[in-house]
């Protein structure tokens, strides 16, 4: 008997929350398990690359024998944000990159910035630039730039490097 009473409220307990889930997904704009299985799968995914989604920050400074040279970097670092399928079975991967510069010159600069990953012996697998970014005399800005890259790319950046162009 009482097996048959555990068995009546296992069915009860499970229909209750079956129309819960039913009434709850038609109330909402969408309904509760569209793409919940994708961000799970996503949020695994990003937990896989460099940083797990945190920033990996830099304080490096433009390597450079010149002592004139008009900038100073005072730190960069890149990010991963997350991870999306954009056909089925090609998953892309959202990456940001920020850099911060002072002009240390008596001058107004012109640059093109250019942001790069690299994998463990420093191939490039990625590259983004920001196009002639003017810098006042002793201003600094923070330079920051969202791209994508395929997963199986991301997968393999270890590190950063960046390229100061200055225009003439």
């Amino acid at each position: 008997m009482k097996n048959k009473l555990s068995w009546k409220r296992a069915c009860f307990s499970f229909a209750t929350v079956l129309i819960l889930f039913v009434i709850f997904s038609v109330a909402m704009k969408s309904p509760l398990h569209a793409g919940f299985w994708d961000s799970m799968n996503e949020t695994m995914l990003l937990k896989r690359l460099i940083g797990k989604g945190d920033v990996i920050g830099y304080e490096r400074n433009v390597d450079t024998k010149d002592p004139l040279f008009p900038l100073e970097v005072l730190n960069d670092g890149f990010k991963m944000i997350r991870v999306y399928q954009d056909f089925p079975g090609n998953f892309m991967v959202e990456w940001s990159w920020r850099v911060m510069l002072k002009n240390k010159s008596s001058r107004m600069v012109e640059i093109t910035f250019e942001y790069k990953l690299q994998d463990q012996d420093a191939f490039l697998l990625v590259s983004s630039k920001e196009f002639f970014k003017k810098i006042a005399v002793g201003e600094t800005v923070s330079i920051e730039k969202t791209d994508l890259l395929p997963f199986e790319t991301a997968k393999r950046a270890t590190n950063s490097n960046w390229y100061i162009h200055l225009q003439d």
